[in-house]
């Protein structure tokens, strides 16, 4: 299996090629097997106090982005929910 992704080109430029055998998308699988010292991953920097006993490294270079949507329900201010998410930055 070729990896690909942020992740993987991280990994290279610090000059690590990743034997990738396994990928999952689930945060607990992936808490599972980085506590387990079988697996790496990336985090959001807002969770790193969230794993004691793990090595934290920040990530040298650009740092991926993501969108960050909320759904409002009918009737509910949606300016109050922008202001929720922006506090995320």
């Amino acid at each position: 299996m070729v990896a690909s992704g942020f992740l993987a080109g991280s990994l290279r430029a610090a000059g690590f090629e990743p034997r990738v055998v396994a990928t999952t998308q689930d945060p607990v699988a992936t808490h599972g097997l980085i506590a387990r010292g079988i697996g790496v991953g990336w985090i959001p920097g807002l969770l790193a106090d969230d794993h004691p006993g793990f090595a934290i490294r920040p990530v040298d270079g650009e740092i991926p982005t993501r969108d960050v949507y909320a759904l409002v329900p009918p009737g509910q201010d949606p300016d109050l929910e922008v202001d929720n998410v922006k506090t995320l930055q």
